[in-house]
């Protein structure tokens, strides 16, 4: 069983650590009609006194203390939701109730969630303005912003959800729910849809697979852009049996998916999540899995995607680790993509094991983490990274299986430039500087039980001007700001 725990982080503007939140734009840029219309600006910030190295600081303090007690199920979800002057922090515990957290330790039982499982999503699925809260486990129930609820499956199909993401799946600008689950038998499970009316009301649901007869335990699920359309795809991930490989599904644009072809990302490993980015920064997206006793690097290429973990990062692994959560982020700015990745042990073990970061030079990856002081003795599960105290370098949020959630706030900015684009979930960004190019993900769904705001962080290296930022967004298409635009500043852009 888990607890959902609510922290509130206060926005404070003196200086003492406390992350403010990523608003505090200026008005928006509209030039008569063309591309940059939709554009918000942020305000450019200075660095005058850069750190030689990225470094931060354990402000796990910052959040309400956790009377936790560990359980067997406890997969250590996060959720990061800014609210106001103010960031909430919701974070799995293993007892099953649904608790809100304050900064002053106050604590107020919402949901008794009544078993094993506990995720949640937050969005605004009746169109309203209010945050609606999704809540995934042994069923899937939302819990709408003025307190009553819809139990979308009635039907019990579930064994378990493991995991689900809130999307517009048929491009009617209504979001929908899709959710993969495990059944009663092997042959059943899989991804289920339901497409919402915006009012409150679903369609009946829909089992969004034809193609695969067996689907064993899908365990998590990432929205990826799989062809060249503009709907949104899925990416499987299978947590065994052994043999039963990720899948990639294609979308039909009606609530329904078929297989993709998978060119080569159909890898067969005990799968706990994985991530999204550029990271040999040939404007594709690469995949960063964690599974059970390995991770696995897939660059994307002309010939498919090629596995790359071992010529690129040189893992060894102890046989009772597990990675859960990773991330594809570029942590000092210098513009290639970082590497970080949660260890824990499985779900009934007692191991401890490092935070990972492996930065790169070029193509080539070096584990940092113990020399930049990341906790070695980790029950890592859930990582999230984004920039809460607005300097322009990511923080880090990781659910732990045997301590509270971990809060690590970068000690200050770097030398090296960057920018920030708010987006659409799912929109892929990509930012032109001088004769260079970067691809960014702004998704709400960055890796295993992870969720936080869409913002692609794109690290700029010596680059201080932007020429042009392009998103590709779903059921939208090019989107385009135009420069010259100053780096060091967060960027939004909304239909």
């Amino acid at each position: 069983m888990l607890i959902l725990l609510t922290t509130v982080l206060t926005a404070c503007g003196d200086g003492d650590g406390r992350p403010p939140p990523p608003t505090g734009t200026t008005p928006t840029v509209d030039s008569g009609g063309t591309s940059d219309a939709g554009w918000t600006l942020g305000t450019v910030q200075a660095c005058d006194e850069p750190l030689d190295e990225v470094s931060w600081s354990d402000r796990s303090d910052l959040l309400a203390p956790d009377d936790r007690q560990e359980g067997p199920d406890d997969l250590g979800w996060l959720l990061l939701e800014p609210q106001g002057d103010t960031w909430q922090v919701f974070a799995t515990g293993p007892l099953g109730v649904v608790t809100e957290r304050s900064l002053g330790g106050s604590a107020t039982e919402l949901f008794d969630l009544g078993g094993p499982g506990g995720g949640t999503r937050l969005a605004d699925l009746d169109g309203d303005g209010a945050q609606d809260l999704l809540l995934i486990g042994e069923d899937l129930t939302v819990h709408w912003s003025d307190g009553s609820s819809t139990l979308l499956d009635p039907f019990a199909r579930a064994d378990i959800y493991n995991d689900a993401v809130i999307e517009d799946l048929n491009g009617d600008g209504v979001r929908d729910v899709v959710a993969i689950y495990r059944g009663m038998t092997e042959t059943q499970g899989g991804p289920v849809v339901w497409l919402g009316d915006g009012d409150r009301g679903f369609q009946t649901p829909i089992e969004a697979n034809t193609t695969y007869d067996s689907w064993g335990s899908p365990f998590d699920m990432g929205v990826v852009r799989w062809d060249d359309d503009a709907m949104p795809d899925l990416y499987v991930c299978m947590d065994g049996p052994a043999g039963e490989p990720n899948r990639a599904l294609c979308n039909a644009g009606d609530g329904t998916f078929t297989a993709c072809d998978d060119r080569g990302a159909a890898v067969s490993t005990f799968c706990m999540g994985m991530s999204r980015g550029d990271v040999d920064g040939d404007g594709t997206m690469d995949l960063f899995i964690g599974s059970s006793g390995e991770v696995i690097l897939l660059l994307d290429s002309a010939a498919g995607f090629i596995d790359s973990t071992y010529s690129a990062l040189r893992v060894l692994f102890d046989d009772k680790q597990m990675v859960w959560g990773t991330a594809v982020e570029d942590i000092d700015n210098d513009g290639d993509a970082d590497l970080l990745a949660a260890n824990g042990d499985f779900s009934d073990g007692d191991g401890l094991w490092p935070l990972w970061l492996y930065t790169q030079d070029d193509g080539w990856f070096t584990e940092v983490g113990e020399s930049l002081g990341l906790p070695q003795e980790t029950g890592g599960r859930a990582l999230l990274l984004r920039d809460l105290n607005a300097d322009g370098v990511l923080d880090v949020l990781m659910a732990d299986k045997a301590e509270p959630t971990l809060l690590l706030l970068s000690d200050g900015c770097t030398a090296a430039g960057w920018l920030q684009v708010a987006a659409p979930r799912g929109s892929w960004v990509r930012v032109e500087a001088g004769d260079k190019s970067w691809l960014g993900l702004a998704t709400d769904d960055p890796g295993f039980a992870a969720a936080g705001p869409a913002i692609a962080h794109i690290g700029l290296g010596e680059e201080s001007v932007v020429d042009r930022v392009v998103l590709d967004v779903p059921w939208v298409g090019e989107v385009v700001l135009e420069g010259p635009l100053d780096a060091r500043q967060r960027v939004s852009w909304e239909r």
